[in-house]
């Protein structure tokens, strides 16, 4: 009997294990193009203009946050920023902790951000790139034109929904957004912001999220002169969880079991 038992027991420890799991997110804009054309018979023309003098312009903020549950232990925590003209440069920046990684990119036309969290807490990545209304500053579009960008904008979310050990966060969740819009005072029209999204349910359900597409926007200046404009392009991107999801049992496995099982009514049998 203690013998069968102890069989039993290794076979539950044997067919038991677990495969790692993760939550993930990212969230991109590419393929950034602009055009421009004349409401009149006048050139029309467009510009991204910056004053690297000017110290409150920072057209672009690349950022990345990871943390652990265990703020303690050693890279259970870092956080990355960088600052600098990201439709223009290519850039990186990547931080990383035991368990998590979160990075944003950039560089023409495109920017990314992208976290996975496995077995801990948190992993952040945020990206934002914005031209500032003011001075020298902006998206200058000339007078009687309307400026038109196309992009690509992809955004993914994803969970195992296993229970994590937070407080804030029960289950695993995954959240990512792209987005790009206009800002400022001044005579012209514009599309809506566009703003693309996709996020997991913080529950016990795995969930797998996509959205993906070709988008534009436009803008309009319906003065005689030149206006500056701000334009606003963003990506973000976190995830909390990860953990060790259960594997489904093989049919081997349960034809052991059956087997010991009944080795142990056997032994019963006779004992008796």
């Amino acid at each position: 009997m203690k013998i069968t038992t102890a069989l039993l027991f290794s076979a539950w420890l044997l067919t038991s294990t677990g495969a790692n799991s993760a939550s993930v997110a990212q969230a991109s804009i590419s393929n950034i193009n602009f055009s421009v054309s004349s409401l009149t018979s006048d050139t029309a023309s467009y510009a991204i203009k910056i004053d690297p003098s000017y110290p409150y312009t920072t057209p672009t903020t690349l950022g990345a946050t990871v943390y652990d549950l265990d703020y303690t232990s050693p890279g259970g925590y870092q956080s990355t920023y960088l600052n600098s003209y990201s439709l223009f440069d290519n850039l990186s920046t990547v931080a990383t902790s035991v368990y998590n990684q979160a990075s944003s990119s950039s560089g023409t036309g495109f920017l990314i951000s992208s976290a996975s969290s496995h077995n801990q807490i948190s992993a952040a990545a945020a990206a934002a790139t914005g031209t500032f209304v003011g001075g020298s500053n902006g998206l200058e579009i000339s007078a009687n034109s309307t400026l038109l960008i196309s992009y690509d904008i992809s955004v993914y979310a994803k969970d195992d929904g296993l229970t994590i050990s937070s407080t804030y966060h029960p289950f695993e969740s995954a959240f990512a957004y792209a987005k790009i819009g206009f800002y400022g005072n001044g005579n012209w029209l514009s599309s809506g912001t566009q703003l693309i999204g996709a996020g997991t349910n913080q529950d016990g359900i795995s969930d797998d999220i996509e959205q993906s597409g070709h988008y534009s926007s436009w803008i309009t200046n319906n003065s005689n002169s030149s206006i500056l404009v701000g334009l606003d392009v963003r990506t973000y991107a976190e995830a909390y969880g990860g953990g060790v999801a259960p594997v489904p049992l093989p049919s081997a496995t349960w034809l052991l079991y059956s087997g010991l099982l009944g080795l142990i009514g056997v032994a019963r049998r006779k004992a008796a």
